[in-house]
């Protein structure tokens, strides 16, 4: 079972809904629910952990994507500045 579910389900019960109906809907035993909530700190912390690691990823692709944006800018400054000089001659 996904982190995505187990929150789902967390969720909903947060929101009052019981523990035989989420059960039924997800096809599990009313045991494996009760369970999840039993475990309702772990399966967040595992929530924030993720998040944590998809928040640093993002933010390595964002310095990635602006490094490589700089170098093309630059190049193209100096392909630029060549061609102008060239056209001068």
């Amino acid at each position: 079972m996904t982190l995505e579910t187990k929150i789902a389900i967390l969720n909903r019960l947060a929101d009052g809904e019981g523990s035989t109906a989420l059960g039924k809907e997800y096809k599990l035993g009313e045991y494996t629910i009760r369970a999840i909530q039993k475990r309702a700190s772990r399966i967040n912390e595992s929530k924030n952990s993720a998040t944590n690691e998809s928040d640093y990823a993002q933010s390595v692709n964002a310095l990635q994507f602006f490094e490589l944006y700089s170098q093309k800018q630059f190049q193209i400054k100096q392909e630029y500045t060549a061609c102008k000089a060239a056209d001068s001659s």
